[in-house]
């Protein structure tokens, strides 16, 4: 893709993050963090109707609940004020342990109670969720039987705790 095309194609993605705010006859309301929120419940509402296959692997509902995880993060730290624009940094982009030490920075375990474990779980996701191995074929891991692949059932609990604990806080930030 040559240059001119990369930015033609970031900025027809960053046009939709120019509207945090929404003002009606004098009432302004922040928008962001109910707006990330209602993805993310989305996509863990479809996660969880996606019946398990026979295969250990199913990478659309991996994807699915780890993309559920990322905008629920991104969804707390709207509520604590982080603009669109800088959870879009690729300093943040779709790292699930970044997002995660930044939204636990932010007071994030005041509001969802996540033990070391789950905590793990999410890092543990975070590598092939980034590398994007639950979106495109990674091969070399598929052979070696996918060693770093968290349990589905955990990762699934994981992002229903965040979605749940975390819709007041994304209504009251509004």
């Amino acid at each position: 893709m040559t240059k001119n095309k990369k930015e033609t194609k970031k900025t027809r993605a960053k046009k939709h993050m120019q509207v945090e705010f929404v003002s009606i006859m004098g009432l302004r309301t922040y928008i962001s963090p109910i707006a990330l929120h209602t993805y993310a419940k989305d996509f863990l509402r479809v996660a969880k109707i996606i019946p398990p296959d026979r295969v250990p692997f199913t990478p659309a509902r991996f994807y699915l609940v780890c993309h559920a995880i990322e905008l629920s993060l991104k969804s707390f730290l709207s509520a604590r004020k982080a603009t669109l624009q800088s959870l879009s940094a690729p300093s943040l982009g779709h790292n699930l342990s970044v997002l995660l030490e930044e939204a636990i920075a932010g007071g994030l375990q005041s509001v969802v109670s996540l033990r070391s474990s789950e905590l793990k779980i999410i890092e543990q996701a975070s590598e092939y969720y980034a590398e994007k191995v639950f979106e495109y074929p990674a091969i070399f891991e598929a052979i070696r039987g996918m060693p770093k692949l968290p349990d589905w059932h955990s990762l699934l609990n994981i992002a229903s705790s965040l979605v749940d604990d975390l819709e007041q806080t994304c209504l009251n930030a509004s």
